[in-house]
């Protein structure tokens, strides 16, 4: 994996209006994991995290509608359930 990855699945989750920056505490966030994998995280707000590879995130990220509204973290909590 390469940083690549993690900057792409941050922009599917600006797609997705899924970041703290875009609905506050409920945001969910992405971190470098090693060995290709990542980590989808809400720090704050509702309780969510989700450890995988970080290509396998990526493509379910990519397979979701657009959000409409500030229901985004809620697409990409519900995928990743």
């Amino acid at each position: 994996m390469s940083d690549d990855t993690i900057e792409t699945i941050k922009v599917e989750l600006f797609r997705l209006h899924a970041r703290v920056e875009d609905v506050g505490a409920d945001g969910i966030g992405v971190s470098d994991r090693g060995h290709g994998n990542a980590l989808l995280q809400c720090r704050r707000g509702r309780d969510f995290d989700y450890f995988g590879s970080a290509d396998e995130i990526l493509r379910r990220l990519a397979g979701l509608p657009d959000a409409e509204g500030k229901n985004g973290p809620e697409l990409v909590r519900s995928e990743f359930a």
